[in-house]
């Protein structure tokens, strides 16, 4: 209940609700998509979803996402790529450059590289978005990126 309020429009500003959202992600993403018995219309698919497209409208600073974003990482699949970890992977390279500065980038992509079942050559997806960060969607060469400072 408190993060269905917490994603209400009238909220973008306050810091609690957006607190409360990613603390939700962070330790509940797992968990989030089975708290419904019957989804309500707002969450058509993954619960988890909306919450984390609230988050990327309200939270600019990557550094603020990467509790989630790590876990988000961990669990998600190649599938959920246009709604998940695709959408982050552009807000953790905002520049589209490729070039890892940051250590909350280099932690992201290293929690991408560790996740195999997001590197299929044959699935067409997350090559936007990896085109969008300026990352190439070849998971030796994304490793390479996060030993090299």
């Amino acid at each position: 209940m408190r993060v269905c309020a917490a994603m209400a429009k009238g909220l973008e500003t306050n810091e609690a609700a957006t607190r409360e959202l990613l603390q939700a992600l962070e330790h509940h993403a797992a968990q989030m998509d089975d708290w419904f018995k019957e989804r309500p219309p707002p969450f058509a698919v993954r619960p988890r979803f909306y919450v984390l497209e609230c988050l990327l409208e309200r939270v600019k600073d990557f550094d603020q996402l990467l509790p989630a974003a790590v876990t988000l990482a961990r669990i998600t699949t190649k599938y959920c790529v246009d709604r998940e970890w695709g959408p982050l992977l552009a807000a953790a390279f905002p520049a589209g450059d490729g070039q890892v500065r940051t250590d909350a980038q280099r932690r992201f992509l290293s929690e991408l590289v560790a996740n195999a079942d997001l590197w299929d050559p044959t699935f067409g997806n997350p090559g936007q978005w990896f085109r969008k960060a300026g990352l190439p969607y070849q998971r030796s060469a994304c490793a390479e990126r996060i030993t090299v400072p």
